[in-house]
């Protein structure tokens, strides 16, 4: 059996009142301008059922229906749209769409078919469902690729004709981006630039091509993925592009500053990654991930505020900065939960006889 998981989540308790989670902080505390978005919430639903599936600590609940009432309610059918920002005076700001946060809404609702209590399922693929015909018209690749994940989830659970051909619609939309573009074995990503997020990227080409059988695209997603660990991690440890100046062609990556999203994006391709070609390397990215936020990385500085709960919203030249937001504390509390889930999968496939053997020393 494996052993009890724990993880204090007390500062997403802070972060949340009664309509929803709050997207910004100001050091531990809630910054009530700028008020809620639906990314972030969508976040916090997927923890909790990560949360609950681990532990079946019921204390959690009424947070998780909280944060899947808030996906309810940012739903329009007047236009098929999840709004994405909620005022405090909870009226919907119909006129900020976004494909990433529809996108994003779809990749925790599908992964909830998979880890959220029974009585919930049924509410994740309605909800899911109603989001499709949106999906179905999604060109922007991040967005993509996020579709990708959630429709593969729910494919897990109950695949169809009609999933199979989304699937591939998608798939090869994605991969539409880098046929278009100038890519080549020295730089094969679709763009002159790599910004934000490039693991969902190959995250998306794996568990999409994974559920169809696509092999090709399958060891496409693979090759990206070696790709971008690469220009990632140097000395036995992540340096993950900064938002500073990002990763242009022809340049060195920016170094600062890093977010703990890319941490946590890395983290879910590498431990999809090991489950999908059984390397025991992928699994370690996965840990040298999670190590990021607990102080290996380039300034050997810890990433959580031990008394709060947090997570810092970046890793700068000078330091840390010091406010602890919705997406750094999800990107924190998604990480420590999806690697244990691994785990435990792991051991459940007789992959691995006891997670200790998950603790090798990191690929050089």
């Amino acid at each position: 059996m494996p052993n009890p998981f724990s993880i204090d989540w007390q500062h997403l308790k802070r972060l949340t009142d009664t309509n929803g989670l709050f997207e910004h902080a100001i050091k531990h505390l809630p910054n009530k301008e700028h008020a809620y978005c639906t990314d972030d919430n969508a976040r916090a639903f997927l923890f909790t059922c990560y949360y609950h599936h681990l532990t079946k600590d019921d204390t959690i609940l009424p947070y998780m229906q909280k944060y899947l009432n808030f996906l309810h309610y940012s739903y329009t059918q007047k236009t098929g749209w999840f709004r994405n920002r909620l005022s405090l005076s909870r009226v919907w700001d119909d006129y900020d769409i976004s494909e990433t946060a529809h996108s994003r809404v779809i990749w925790c609702l599908g992964s909830a078919l998979l880890y959220a209590p029974d009585d919930i399922k049924p509410i994740c693929k309605a909800l899911l469902k109603k989001g499709l015909p949106r999906l179905k018209r999604t060109k922007d690749p991040h967005s993509l690729a996020l579709g990708l994940i959630g429709l593969s989830y729910f494919y897990k659970r109950e695949p169809s004709e009609e999933l199979t051909i989304l699937i591939t619609t998608l798939l090869q939309e994605l991969n539409h981006h880098f046929v278009s573009s100038q890519s080549s074995t020295k730089w094969p990503w679709y763009s002159d630039e790599i910004t934000w997020g490039s693991a969902i990227i190959t995250r998306g080409f794996l568990l999409g091509a994974d559920a169809i059988s696509n092999n090709a695209k399958l060891q496409k997603g693979q090759s990206l993925l070696n790709w971008i660990i690469s220009k990632q991690y140097k000395n036995k440890m992540f340096s993950f592009i900064g938002n500073k100046g990002w990763y242009k062609k022809g340049s060195i990556p920016a170094a600062y500053d890093q977010q703990a999203i890319e941490a946590y994006t890395m983290l879910e391709a590498c431990a999809d990654a090991e489950s999908l070609f059984k390397h025991a390397n992928y699994i370690n990215y996965a840990k040298a991930s999670l190590e990021w936020f607990l102080g290996k990385n380039i300034n050997g500085t810890l990433m959580i505020d031990t008394h709060s709960g947090g997570c810092y919203d970046g890793l700068l030249e000078t330091g840390v900065n010091i406010n602890q937001g919705a997406e750094s504390t999800l990107s924190w509390l998604l990480s420590t939960t999806k690697l244990e889930i691994n785990k435990r999968e792991l051991l459940l496939k007789g992959e691995i006889s006891d997670t200790k053997k998950l603790s090798k020393t990191l690929p050089k």
